[in-house]
């Protein structure tokens, strides 16, 4: 029956959806239910290349001779390594028909993405300091073994810039392996197991603005956490796609309005369109009171909607039909006509950044670009002009924005935020880098900017319908988002700004991110995060770390140089930290200029400094003190607690006793022919008369040389 060499291939693809008995294998659905697998259902290959796809991801020839692939030894973690190689090729169909995977091309989404994959070893560093203090805290306050668990099964954990979800599953076992053992202190693989479920199916959650990254983090954990003759959870509602750093972060940003900073001209757009458009959102403003969040039509007040989300995640998942079930809810209320106002209202406010001004509008109400009037509208109820509507929805998907409290209602409305927030999220700058989007192509191989933009203004020219044409508009919208989201970072938070510390100067991701960790974190919470030490130590970012010292919400912060390269491909000079802030921490723990984590057990590399200490050392800028060891830390604090600042800044004449002032009398570089080395004088006739340098020639005898002193010798 020539059917039959179809019908094998059908039924092992189908299996794990329902279970198929005659392969021994139980119902998982999740991963491998229908609707998440469009390309496979009606997809047929004969049963001997599908056997030999089979054969080959499981057995591997070395020099001849067959090896058996150990997939049931394979690290979770090892699919982090997998992705980032994943991110490094480009499928494509050539235009034979052939499959090709070619690693050369264009937009190595790796190197474009600044992510790196955490080692291990820093993983469990940062989940010592930001979770288990969580955990210790969580258990300390319960009285009985099951509420112990409970206590930990309540705790909400996230990683904003998940990629694989390697911090999540460092997160999800250390929190199991209590679970099972408060249950039965005699806990086996099979209650520890059940306990992981457990802890991934409520604990633990996530957001990436890379859809393949989130894909890959729900895999991660569902294999992590899959038990015998149990479906695989439903994790859409846990791990969400979209860009952290863009979206509304809190719903009272709809009620003060869309921020002017909104229209504020970018590349390509009419200062007079930008204007016109400033003007009506500015007039919108002064319009209208207080929104009815909590009564009649329109949007969902808030509190519905996070308790609409909580009965949600609470449903069981014990069968296929279960989980299905939970999805099917989950879909109806993400598409709830009242909570999809909501949604459609913060895309207006993120999508007023977004989209181009570029010209004023010929008639009333065909106005292109959203302002308030338009948010307010669309939350009371109303109806806007469907062109303008449909264009922003459209903006705002393309730059994947997330709305955190309509993401996570039943946490960030309900809840107050996450206990714990652990992560390594990207650090470049948020400019659009023309080399790193055009990499692999001749547009990235120029030699320099100006022979770049020369030729990426050529490509505005070729013909609509060409590849060039197409990368010229991706190129566009990339720049927009770019340009847009910069603009979104830099609001001050007196115009209802995300990022009232960090978004100023040349925007990195780092620094806004840590920012974010803080504010997603509860007050009686953790946020633990991996960044260049630039946190501590940088102008741009010295008041967002005198905020945390002034406000004691830093409990550690370990600081490493990659020179044994922590980080492959990280250059070795870069420094990097461990920092986990928490709050009111009576003293804050320090090391500096390590090398591995483990150096972190010598018990002499650590210090600990209070608040008011850092504040008396570094008095102007409240910068993190740099010391190599305890004695360090505490020899320089003990000087500062007897002998006073030479000069406080802010405290003006009084606190300026000496009458200081500052200049730069040289720069090493632009002055560098006035400099001269003793050799140079020796050979010129000079001799040391003290410390001065005189001519042996000349008879009066007045020297002409003295030693300098760079600030660094003192």
């Amino acid at each position: 029956h020539h059917h039959d060499a179809w019908e094998g291939m059908k039924i092992t693809l189908a299996a794990p959806e329902h279970g198929e008995a005659a392969l021994g294998l139980p119902a998982l659905g999740g991963l491998f239910a229908r609707g998440a697998t469009p390309t496979l259902n009606d997809a047929r290959i004969p049963n001997r290349c599908f056997l030999e796809a089979v054969f080959n991801l499981g057995f591997i020839r070395v020099e001849g001779s067959l090896h058996r692939i150990n997939w049931r030894d394979m690290k979770t973690e090892e699919l982090g390594s997998v992705y980032e190689s994943l991110l490094e090729i480009r499928p494509s169909l050539a235009p034979n028909g052939e499959f090709v995977l070619d690693s050369g091309a264009r937009g190595n989404a790796r190197k474009t993405s600044g992510s790196y994959y955490t080692p291990d070893s820093l993983v469990e560093t940062l989940l010592d300091s930001a979770l288990d203090r969580v955990l210790e805290k969580a258990e300390a306050n319960a009285e009985t073994p099951e509420n112990k668990a409970a206590a930990i099964l309540d705790l909400r954990v996230i990683d904003p810039a998940c990629g694989s979800g390697h911090f999540l599953l460092g997160a999800a076992r250390r929190m199991a392996d209590r679970v099972a053992l408060w249950r039965n202190p005699d806990a086996g693989k099979e209650e520890k197991q059940a306990a992981l479920r457990d802890v991934v199916s409520r604990c633990i959650h996530g957001t990436d603005r890379n859809p393949m990254a989130v894909e890959l983090a729900k895999v991660a954990l569902w294999i992590e956490s899959v038990s015998p003759g149990q479906p695989l959870g439903f994790l859409d509602a846990n791990i969400r796609c979209g860009d952290a750093l863009l979206g509304v972060f809190e719903l009272a940003a709809l009620e003060e309005g869309i921020p002017d900073e909104a229209y504020k001209p970018l590349t390509g757009d009419s200062k007079e369109a930008a204007k016109y458009y400033g003007k009506l959102n500015k007039d919108a403003k002064k319009g209208q009171g207080q929104l009815d969040f909590h009564g009649g039509g329109g949007a969902m007040p808030p509190k519905k909607l996070a308790a609409n989300l909580a009965t949600i995640k609470r449903m069981p998942e014990d069968t296929v039909g279960q989980v299905e079930e939970k999805k099917r809810r989950f879909e109806a209320w993400r598409h709830d006509p009242a909570r999809y106002a909501t949604k459609v209202a913060c895309d207006l406010y993120i999508a007023a950044f977004l989209l181009p001004k570029t010209e004023v509008p010929d008639a009333r109400g065909r106005d292109m670009v959203p302002t308030t009037a338009d948010v307010r509208r669309r939350l009371a109820g109303g109806t806007n002009y469907g062109p303008m509507e449909a264009t922003a929805i459209d903006a705002a998907e393309a730059a994947r924005p997330l709305h955190w409290p309509l993401a996570f209602p039943d946490i960030m409305i309900e809840g107050g935020g996450f206990d714990v927030v652990l992560g390594n999220p990207p650090w470049e700058r948020i400019k659009l880098q023309e080399k790193e989007f055009f990499a692999g192509t001749d547009i990235g191989d120029a030699p320099n900017s100006a022979v770049r933009t020369r030729m990426i203004d050529a490509l505005a020219n070729a013909e609509v319908g060409t590849a060039e044409h197409a990368l010229y508009t991706s190129f566009q919208v990339a720049k927009r988002i770019a340009e847009a989201s910069s603009a979104f970072a830099r609001v001050p938070a007196s115009s209802g700004g995300r990022f009232g510390f960090t978004g100023t100067g040349d925007v990195n991701t780092y620094a806004l991110f840590t920012e974010h960790f803080l504010n997603l974190a509860r007050k009686t919470g953790r946020a633990g995060i991996i960044v260049p030490t630039g946190i501590a130590t940088d102008a741009t970012t010295a008041p967002f770390f005198a905020h945390l010292v002034n406000q004691s919400r830093i409990a550690c912060m370990y600081d490493f140089e990659n020179r044994e390269r922590i980080f492959a491909e990280v250059y070795f000079r870069v420094r990097f930290c461990l920092l986990t802030l928490g709050d009111d921490i009576r003293e804050a723990e320090f090391a500096f200029l390590l090398t591995d984590p483990s150096q972190l057990e010598d018990q002499r590399r650590r210090f600990k400094l209070q608040p008011s200490a850092i504040a008396r050392i570094n008095p102007n800028t409240k910068n993190a003190p740099v010391f190599r060891s305890q004695a360090d830390a505490a020899l320089v604090a003990s000087i500062y607690s007897r002998i006073p600042v030479l000069m406080l800044e802010a405290a003006g004449v009084e606190g300026n006793p000496w009458g200081m002032s500052f200049m730069t009398m040289f720069h090493m570089s632009n002055d560098s022919h006035l400099f001269h080395t003793e050799g140079q004088l020796i050979a010129s006739g000079y001799k040391r008369e003290g410390s001065d340098w005189v001519s042996a020639n000349d008879p009066t005898n007045i020297p002409r040389f003295k030693p300098l002193y760079e600030a660094k010798m003192l």
